[in-house]
């Protein structure tokens, strides 16, 4: 089994978990099923987009989920740049599958099954118990997705990588190797992380640079003067009644 942390290269990484989807606003689970962006989630993905056109990033190329609120989050993102760096689709960053329980209200999903709920909170798990993924296997798709990715890179390269919150996470523990760390990194709708890997005493470790929320960019945008026309766009696109 390859170990992420034995392979290269060095180089920045930029992860980004995609805008709010219509599911996140109506708080329904989702996992495979292919739900858009909100209105917000679009000015969400924009932002995140000006934030690292503004302050100097230079993407050599966009990686994203084949799901639709990843996709778009990351063609919005490419298109704040000039030139736009190219974005490919990697199947094995979906998001897990959750078997019976997607589409669900996830009030709903809680009351019914309280104690498995209870459990997520504290230790991530699979949902083959509804028909869904293993964590094991889930882990295995997301580290084989990163794994392609890294050997398509040399030594200063720069990736922004355009995934969900449960794949964010599987990346983030590789990178790591770091069993528990999504209990300090809770990853919302459009955070962005900044990870600088480099090769030291044998092997490659990765290093938060930085982690920004949507309201810390937008705010630096704002004091920028860097927002404006972002809201008018997407309510030019909000269909007539």
């Amino acid at each position: 089994m390859v170990d992420t942390t034995e392979i290269g290269p060095e180089l920045d990484i930029y992860i980004v978990r995609h805008g709010e989807s219509t599911a996140n606003a109506e708080n329904v689970l989702q996992g495979w099923a292919d739900y858009p962006l909100s209105g917000a989630g679009i000015l969400q993905a924009r932002i995140t987009g000006r934030y690292l056109a503004r302050t100097g990033v230079v993407l050599d190329k966009i990686y994203t989920s084949p799901l639709s609120r990843a996709r778009r989050t990351a063609e919005e993102i490419s298109r704040r740049f000039a030139p736009q760096p190219e974005y490919v689709t990697i199947d094995g960053f979906k998001e897990i599958g959750l078997g019976s329980l997607t589409d669900m209200p996830i009030d709903d999903a809680k009351k019914e099954y309280p104690d498995f709920f209870r459990g997520v909170m504290n230790t991530p798990e699979g949902f083959d118990r509804f028909g869904g993924e293993s964590r094991d296997s889930f882990g295995k798709r997301v580290k084989d997705g990163l794994i392609d990715v890294l050997r398509n890179h040399v030594d200063g390269d720069s990736i922004l990588l355009t995934t969900h919150g449960g794949t964010s996470q599987v990346i983030i523990r590789e990178l790591f190797d770091y069993e528990d760390l999504h209990r300090f990194l809770k990853v919302q709708n459009c955070v962005l992380l900044k990870l600088e890997r480099k090769f030291n005493n044998g092997r490659y470790q990765s290093l938060l640079e930085y982690f920004v929320t949507p309201i810390q960019q937008q705010l630096m945008l704002e004091g920028l003067g860097y927002m404006r026309g972002l809201a008018e766009e997407v309510e030019d696109e909000q269909p007539e009644d």
